[in-house]
């Protein structure tokens, strides 16, 4: 059956209500989802931005999560601690419900650092030698200790009190929330983020930065899959070149199928020792197989 979430116009409330039901926000199958744009800014949108699905949500992201009184003081205050004229890489390691979650193996932090050097590395080749700084969030504040014993050179941003309220069992409390806006503000704040995109804290920000910056499609490396839409079930890709071990043609359209949620997503990308496969089907040939994520790119 079809659910149909909708807000009384006659409800004076400037709340609007989430269903909790994980499989009743699924079934949203509003003819306004993406992929679809107000068509009167859509060609300019397509011109200018790679990741126009992120872009437009990114909008709307911005606007929902402006902060009131109390905390944009917090923020402020936070803000005003680290020089941001200066290059600051964000990283997020996720864990608590990773630990927890079946057949899902974590990241180690020295995943996550070996994108953070390779960045500053390369911004190196066209600028002066810059100090290592990060700012640096997680739900685990082991992970925070692990950093400070581990990367003595880099200048680590954190705080111990969020990330120890975060990784309570039961994190939502006022505190914890207004802890998890202060990582996602920061994070946005950065030059550059090495995260999960299957975290909602990695996409939130992943939409801030697309808010802030326009185009951030480069701005984000993901660990595991790329950035999606929850209510987009499809996800299109096309191959950019031709492999006839694999009997893929330039030009073909690639369809991951059937994405319910970050898990599903996550189970289409299997990352071996060289290179990272995604699980698509070929609506040329019909067949489905796993291509490397170098020889595909995302359709809008």
């Amino acid at each position: 059956a079809t659910v149909t979430i909708q807000v009384d116009p006659d409800d004076p409330t400037r709340i609007v209500e989430i269903p909790a039901d994980w499989g009743v926000q699924l079934q949203n199958n509003q003819p306004y989802n993406l992929p679809a744009l107000p068509t009167v800014l859509a060609d300019r949108i397509f011109s200018l931005i790679l990741d126009p699905d992120a872009w437009w949500v990114g909008q709307m992201v911005g606007y929902l999560m402006r902060p009131n009184e109390r905390v944009r003081q917090v923020l402020s205050e936070s803000e005003a601690n680290i020089d941001f004229s200066y290059p600051v890489v964000g990283v997020h390691v996720r864990r608590t419900d990773k630990i927890t979650e079946p057949g899902i193996e974590f990241d180690a932090l020295e995943v996550y650092m070996e994108q953070v050097e390779l960045w500053f590395t390369q911004y190196e080749m066209y600028h002066p030698p810059t100090e290592r700084r990060i700012y640096l969030a997680s739900d685990d504040p082991q992970v925070l200790e692990e950093c400070h014993e581990k990367y003595p050179q880099y200048t680590i941003y954190d705080n111990l009190n969020i990330s120890s309220e975060a990784s309570k069992v039961e994190a939502y409390s006022e505190e914890s929330l207004i802890g998890i806006l202060h990582d996602i503000h920061m994070l946005s704040l950065t030059d550059y983020v090495v995260c999960t995109l299957s975290s909602g804290i990695c996409g939130l920000v992943y939409e801030l930065l697309h808010f802030k910056h326009g185009d951030a499609s480069g701005m984000v490396h993901s660990l595991d899959t790329p950035w999606f839409f929850v209510y987009r079930h499809n996800i299109l890709l096309e191959s950019v070149v031709e492999n006839n071990a694999l009997n893929l043609r330039k030009g073909d359209r690639l369809e991951i199928q059937n994405i319910q949620h970050s898990m599903q997503l996550r189970n289409k990308y299997k990352r071996t020792d060289t290179q990272t496969l995604v699980e698509t089907k070929n609506l040329r040939t019909e067949e489905t197989s796993h291509y490397p994520v170098y020889m595909v790119k995302k359709v809008p």
